[in-house]
């Protein structure tokens, strides 16, 4: 059992690396495999894949768990802002597509930034079932901004 910060939080965990050769995966290239178990089950279990022969299963854990939010992100601004969808006419659109939607999410979030500092609540108030969630998302982002677009309802 080895103590390891996994996602942000200090757990004991099961380790157990091995090296091995994938080839469907990774061709000819070996590959560094680490398992981790949680014995608390908080966390399920996970297997790590690194190409770096030479580095250890701790770095292979880190470098993976604090990815993570990149992951995420990465999700998000493809199925929101729609960069894997587009349909392409040439090849250059192919390249371009993922830049505008990086560009795109960029603007949003210095505009989010920019409406928070003058002190403008952007955000909902959390759903009763989701009171663990502690950043703010690209999703929340865009939602403010698409009802900061609204008109205001006029008082009767």
């Amino acid at each position: 059992m080895k103590g390891i910060n996994l996602y942000g939080h200090e757990t004991t965990v099961l380790v157990h690396r091995f090296n091995a050769a994938w080839y469907n995966a990774a061709g000819n290239e070996p590959l560094s495999i680490v398992l981790v178990r949680d014995p608390a089950r908080k966390y399920p279990d996970m297997a790590f894949f690194d190409t770096d022969m030479g580095t250890s299963y701790v770095d292979t854990i880190h470098r993976y768990t604090h990815r993570w939010s990149t992951e995420i992100n990465n999700r998000e601004t493809k199925s929101l802002l729609g960069s894997s969808d587009s349909q392409y006419r040439s090849e250059t659109s192919v390249s371009r597509t993922p830049l505008i939607a990086y560009w795109c999410y960029s603007l949003l979030v210095v505009w989010f930034v920019n409406q928070f500092q003058l002190g403008k609540d952007l955000l909902l108030p959390r759903a009763p079932w989701y009171i663990k969630k502690k950043n703010i998302t690209l999703s929340d982002m865009l939602a403010a901004a698409r009802r900061s677009h609204f008109p205001k309802k006029a008082k009767l």
